[in-house]
């Protein structure tokens, strides 16, 4: 009988320990499991900023591709202009020489 205690006890024994272990690994378990949801819910927020980001970036691309046509066009005009003042400025200048000739002509006949 005796021999039958000692081994209920060593058994009892045993299983406290393993008991022991597992309540440990169960602890270890669930702090690494609240550790994994606060990274998680970090990133669903970094995920979410990201999107926004995203969607910003859309809407500022599309801006800029509007503000460069409209340079272009207004490039293209500037260009224009600059032309059209160029030929006036031209055919200025040669009406102003053609009166300096005629009065050449005259000064030279008198």
């Amino acid at each position: 009988m005796e021999r039958e205690m000692r081994c209920m006890k060593e058994l009892i024994s045993n299983i406290l320990e393993k008991q022991d272990k597992l309540t440990k690994e169960s602890i270890d378990l669930k702090e690494r499991t609240e550790e994994c949801e606060k990274v998680r819910e970090v990133n669903q927020v970094m995920k979410e900023e990201m999107e926004e980001l995203k969607r910003q970036n859309g809407i500022l691309m599309a801006t800029c591709g509007e503000y460069e046509e409209t340079l272009k066009c207004l490039q293209g005009k500037v260009q224009d202009g600059t032309s059209r003042v160029g030929e006036i400025k031209l055919e200025e200048l040669r009406n102003v020489r053609k009166k300096e000739q005629e009065e050449e002509k005259l000064n030279s006949v008198r």
